[in-house]
């Protein structure tokens, strides 16, 4: 679907759109970024065989139990230290 927009108004510097146009133009936005992430990730599989570029995967229990906060169980199936992980999960709010 593409978006045809009519702007409420516009001068040199904004354009002002109907929040109906807005919405649908970020996901427009949001479907061709997943796209692009779909496509270079095929392309990543095809380059190196779809059992090597998986490789490092998690399985589905693994990610549920990363999900739950099993950092230590993750860092040893990547064959790292937890010390990297713990930053990224660390939230300011």
């Amino acid at each position: 679907m593409t978006v045809q927009f009519r702007p409420i108004s516009d001068t040199d510097e904004t354009v002002t759109l109907r929040r109906a146009e807005y919405d649908a133009s970020l996901d427009q936005l949001e479907e061709a970024r997943d796209l692009v992430v779909i496509r270079t990730d095929h392309a990543h599989e095809v380059e190196l065989g779809y059992a090597n570029a998986r490789k490092n995967y998690l399985s589905a229990d693994e990610s549920r139990r990363l999900l739950d906060g099993e950092l230590r169980r993750i860092a040893e199936v990547l064959g790292t230290g937890i010390d990297w992980l713990v930053p990224a999960t660390r939230f300011e709010g």
